[in-house]
């Protein structure tokens, strides 16, 4: 299944980190570029569903900001889909 390029999200994820951009599907898995303070850019995948990343981040994110990123993911794929 391909994933669509939403853009840049520019948020902030919590543990330093900020959520750069994103890739969604009809799937509840979302692809998401995060940005540590350190420099370094991670991918890794978000479960909508369980509000978890499935792979690790360098660092602890807020359970708060996911939930933002969650909002803001699931309105891109309605409208990108």
């Amino acid at each position: 299944m391909a994933y669509t390029h939403i853009g840049h999200v520019d948020l902030d994820i919590g543990g330093g980190m900020s959520a750069t951009e994103a890739w969604v599907n009809s799937s509840p898995i979302a692809l998401v570029a995060a940005h540590s303070r350190g420099g370094s850019t991670v991918k890794s995948r978000l479960d909508m569903q369980k509000r978890v990343f499935i792979d690790d981040l360098p660092a602890t994110p807020n359970l708060d900001a996911i939930e933002r990123l969650i909002v803001r993911l699931m309105g891109a794929r309605r409208a990108a889909l």
